[in-house]
């Protein structure tokens, strides 16, 4: 008897821990989780429109690997070469399209409301991440990305009113 009633108490704690939309007060709390990543290390001896190295197409497939068990919902790019080929490998690994943006439309409520609860990845630039990522705070928290470097990861989680990002490296 004891035994059984361990049992129902750790299932009733493990399957209550699991949900990010947990119900409070008859309304549901959703979390909101936006990836942002800059383009992986682009071919610098094309001057227009440069695809991806071969160390950038290693990036953009361990972003893949990285990204297998967040459950990324939808997938944004911009419209380049290096964009779209660090995005395609987790847009293909989580079975979705890649959508296309233009960096300073991205960002409104409408934006925000129709990924209410999703996990998001968005791929983009040295500068415009940054400024996406500082657009979701309200406050200039983060500077450009140092040309050589593309290892940065901004997480961005958004429940109710509260807003909150970390950088980590990559």
């Amino acid at each position: 008897m004891k035994f059984t009633a361990i049992l129902t108490l750790l299932a009733l704690v493990l399957f209550s821990s699991g949900n990010t939309n947990k119900k409070n007060n008859g309304t549901y709390k959703e979390t909101t989780t936006f990836y942002l990543v800059r383009h992986a290390e682009k071919d610098t001896s094309v001057a227009e429109n440069p695809p991806l190295t071969e160390i950038g197409v290693q990036r953009a497939k361990s972003f893949a690997v990285f990204f297998e068990d967040k459950n990324v919902e939808t997938v944004y790019s911009t419209n380049y070469k290096r964009t779209k080929s660090t995005a395609k490998f987790t847009a293909e690994s989580n079975t979705v399209d890649i959508q296309y943006y233009e960096p300073g439309a991205l960002y409104s409520e409408s934006f925000l409301e129709k990924h209410k609860g999703e996990t998001v990845l968005i791929v983009g630039h040295s500068n415009t991440i940054p400024a996406l990522v500082n657009k979701m705070l309200g406050e200039k928290r983060f500077d450009m990305i140092p040309e050589k470097e593309y290892d940065h990861l901004y997480i961005v989680t958004i429940k109710d009113d509260s807003v909150a990002a970390q950088l980590e490296k990559m």
